[in-house]
């Protein structure tokens, strides 16, 4: 059996090509940022896929310490995204238990759940903001979240040593926020990059306005915050720097970019902590998701100055906000504008079998990948 594998793994025609697209849509289903060939976050084949050939056979040879070696990092590169995979500071338990939730919130790497300084795990709130992170009306802890809590922190908060020092040199790992909705117009509690207004350089506000986006100014107590929670209170200030007047209603506001906006609470989780005015954020990372949103603005409108008067028309500007994957996406684009001509395609688009509908809006695919034609002298 591992002989018959062994020679379908290494097939130049279509049943290698077939394995190694079923092989790259197990590695998706599975969540691991390694090709299976290299490394298998199992010890038994999960219930779902006991009858999953390919599978079986890898287990197979791990079980018997038969080795596979991946000579094409091209054809089965290691996935980009972070330094430390889970997979690598969790067991296979762990990882058993919990892939599906980890794969339904897009976490595949340690450095996506910890923060900047890499000495504290994020707090769920602050997980959950994440713009990859799909909105939720669930506010409770996830047990995934709790079990590598007690996996890897000392207590509760601060990372165990040797996670620490897996990261060597720091590295930036601050993902994106999640935009505010001007669309949805709620009265959110937000937070903005600004050095001009204050020494923290970050500014948290509540959206008062929403025809006209005017925000009430709340200042940050840093003597009484915590790892775990900032205190925050409303500027009652008329002669604040941040003040610009806007409104009647309070002493302090002023308006911003809602692109640069991060929302923290909603209206009514806002009306929840105004007892206590202790909000559930490190004002530490509120900081860095806030440099981040505006780091990124700040890039997409560089980038979008340079753009040609030919991209107006773009699907790629029509179909996605400002972001670091949308400016990745237009240098790709620019990059491949040379090697435009009607008669060939630059790409070559392999499937599992399972694409319906093509060509409508009903369309869709369980699996595929692209590669760039070999009739295209572009750098693969």
């Amino acid at each position: 059996k591992i002989t018959d594998f062994c020679i379908q793994l290494n097939d130049n025609g279509l049943l290698g090509k077939i394995t190694e697209i079923r092989l790259k849509s197990l590695q998706d289903q599975l969540w691991t940022s390694r090709p299976l060939l290299e490394k298998l976050p199992y010890n038994r084949v999960p219930y779902t896929r006991k009858n999953n050939y390919i599978l079986n056979m890898l287990l197979l040879c791990y079980h018997n310490n038969i080795s596979l070696t991946n000579l094409d990092h091209n054809t089965f590169p290691i996935i980009k995204g972070g330094k430390i995979p889970l997979e690598d500071v969790v067991d296979n338990a762990y990882y058993s238990k919990h892939r599906k939730r980890l794969r339904e919130k897009h976490i595949l790497f340690l450095d996506q759940i910890i923060s900047d300084d890499k000495s504290r795990l994020l707090l769920w709130k602050e997980i959950l903001i994440k713009a990859y992170v799909p909105i939720s009306t669930q506010r409770k802890e996830a047990k995934w979240y709790t079990d590598i809590r007690s996996l890897i922190t000392s207590d509760n908060i601060h990372l165990n040593n040797s996670i620490r020092h897996l990261f060597g040199i720091l590295t930036d790992n601050v993902d994106e926020a999640r935009s505010y909705n001007i669309d949805k117009k709620n009265r959110s509690l937000i937070a903005f990059y600004n050095p001009r207004f204050n020494s923290l350089a970050v500014v948290i506000g509540k959206i008062q306005g929403i025809d006209r986006l005017i925000i009430k100014h709340f200042h940050v107590n840093m003597s009484q915050c915590t790892d775990t929670y900032t205190y925050i209170y409303q500027c009652m200030d008329y002669g604040c720097a941040a003040n610009a007047a806007l409104s009647t209603r309070s002493p302090c506001t002023f308006s911003a970019d809602w692109r640069c906006l991060v929302p923290l609470l909603t209206e009514s989780q806002f009306a929840s902590i105004q007892p206590t005015n202790l909000i559930e954020f490190n004002i530490f990372d509120i900081f860095d998701f806030a440099k981040k949103k505006y780091d990124i603005m700040q890039g997409a409108l560089t980038q979008n100055h340079v753009i040609s008067p030919q991209l107006q028309d773009n699907i790629i500007l029509d179909l996605l906000d400002s972001s670091t994957s949308r400016n990745d996406l237009l240098r790709i684009q620019r990059s491949l504008a040379p090697f435009n001509n009607n008669d060939y395609y630059i790409f070559e688009f392999y499937t599992d079998g399972s694409l319906i509908e093509l060509g409508t809006e009903q369309c869709s695919i369980s699996c595929a990948f692209a590669q760039i034609s070999d009739l295209f002298d572009i750098p693969h």
